[in-house]
């Protein structure tokens, strides 16, 4: 099991390497206008979940439960 944080900080990777490849994919297909716009956006989307992790985790960082607590997503 693992603390809420290292969840958090899991996730964040796992939105930023999406970014990274809805980026080369946007550049791979540069010379088709509609699918780089697409990428684009998608990669854009990823930063902004990225964001939304970083916001909730400063949310929650004083948290006691979250500091100290572990969380068995295999339970749930």
């Amino acid at each position: 099991m693992s603390s809420a944080y290292d969840k958090f900080a899991k996730a964040e990777r796992l939105e930023l390497v999406c970014a990274e490849l809805y980026r080369m994919l946007a550049r791979q297909f540069s010379h088709d206008p509609a699918a780089n716009a697409l990428f684009l956006r998608l990669e854009g989307e990823e930063i902004q979940h990225t964001l939304r992790v970083q916001k909730l985790q400063a949310m929650y960082s004083n948290d006691p439960i979250l500091r100290t607590g572990e969380i068995d997503l295999e339970d749930q």
